[in-house]
């Protein structure tokens, strides 16, 4: 599987979308991002809002990886193009000494 990785500080409703059944499935996989399996993305919701008023107060950003279609993908690729399969929540430090720092939270693969 290809993967493009992209920085954003806004989710599309899409991308929300995407985000939740992504970390719902690393959950369920045994993923240890802040739930107990099992869940569903409803589950998911109201930790990923508040990563996004993180993003919307600029305290943090997102990194996310989409797929690319691989060649010769037909369009029942469960890998279709765009589908979220990676993300980060990066949170940076207010201290003036220490803006260079950085915190990465929730770092997931999509286990497939």
């Amino acid at each position: 599987m290809n993967v493009q990785y992209e920085t954003t500080t806004g989710l599309s409703p899409e991308d929300a979308a995407g985000l939740r059944s992504l970390w719902a499935e690393v959950t369920n996989a045994g993923g240890a991002v802040g739930l107990v399996p099992p869940v569903g993305p409803g589950d998911v919701a109201p930790l990923l809002e508040e990563h996004e008023r993180q993003l919307t107060d600029g305290s943090a950003e997102l990194v996310l990886g989409r797929t690319e279609p691989p060649a010769g993908a037909g369009a029942a690729d469960r890998t279709a193009p765009g589908r979220p399969v990676a993300v980060a929540f990066l949170r940076f430090n207010t201290h003036l000494l220490m803006r260079h720092w950085a915190w990465a939270y929730r770092v997931m693969l999509h286990p497939d």
